[in-house]
């Protein structure tokens, strides 16, 4: 496999349209954040996923929001609020 180095998933994208490459390896999120915003585009999801990582939130260590946060992060989870979030702005 060739790599490509881009400045940005815009110019990947691009490439990929134009021919130039044959996949664009970039963050889940960002891609279909990205898709949705321009359902013009000729591209689509790959219905697999290489790594799964998750997010996280950086706070100064003595930041009073760090418990909160976290309690509030965990009960969205358990709620199922972070899946809906998610299909609501990336799908």
């Amino acid at each position: 496999m060739r790599t490509v180095p881009v400045a940005s998933l815009v110019e990947a994208i691009a490439l990929l349209e134009q021919g130039d490459v044959e996949a664009v390896v970039f963050d889940r999120p960002a891609i279909r954040y990205h898709l949705k915003n321009h359902p013009e585009r000729k591209v689509r999801l790959a219905p697999f996923t290489l790594a799964e990582e998750t997010y996280g939130f950086a706070l100064p260590a003595d930041s009073p929001l760090r418990t909160p946060l976290d309690v509030s992060v965990l009960k969205m989870q358990r709620a199922s609020e972070v899946e809906l979030i998610t299909k609501r702005y990336l799908f």
